[in-house]
């Protein structure tokens, strides 16, 4: 098992939060104060009421031993890389300790910016507005080799990428009822 205060790699901290229990995840959640709880609820509904409105569509939720390692260890990556500021932010400098809607992408490794700063991840007329995050695949285009956008949220914390055909296609989809 990986000690949290070792936790120096995307791996690691996937293993760590898989060995979880819910115990676990209630008794840290209980450990910060309710400020700081009520501030992420506030991140968490204003970040997710922004992905539904850009994608045009609910979102819904997918446990994270269901969603694909790429997606989710690219998600952990960018969290642990901004948590342990050794990558950039926004002029804003948001910052996890007091939290806010932000948003990081596979395309731009490194960058976390707040909700006011969403175009400094543009990528669009690049070849990464083209490439698969998920296999490196260069898309055509519309309408037979399309890219997805591709949203995963965790609290206040966003991460976008763009999937080929294929690899969406191997993403998880909301039941059907």
């Amino acid at each position: 098992m990986v000690d949290r205060r070792h936790i120096s790699n995307a791996v690691e901290l996937d293993e760590w939060l898989s060995s979880r229990t819910p115990e676990d995840f209630t008794e840290a959640h209980a450990a910060v104060g309710q400020v700081f709880r009520d501030q992420l609820e506030a991140a968490t509904r204003d970040l997710k009421g922004r992905a539904e409105e850009v994608a045009g569509k609910p979102a819904y939720l997918v446990g994270t031993t269901d969603m694909n390692d790429w997606l989710r260890l690219g998600m952990l990556d960018a969290f642990l890389t901004w948590a342990l500021k050794k990558g950039d932010t926004c002029e804003h400098t948001p910052d996890m300790r007091y939290p806010q809607p932000v948003w990081a992408a596979a395309w731009k490794p490194g960058l976390v910016v707040c909700e006011l700063c969403t175009e400094l991840l543009s990528v669009a007329g690049t070849p990464s507005d083209k490439t698969c995050d998920g296999c490196g695949h260069l898309c055509d285009g519309l309408p037979d080799d399309p890219v997805y956008p591709v949203s995963l949220l965790n609290g206040g914390f966003g991460y976008l990428a763009a999937a080929c055909q294929d690899c969406y296609a191997d993403l998880p989809k909301p039941e059907t009822t």
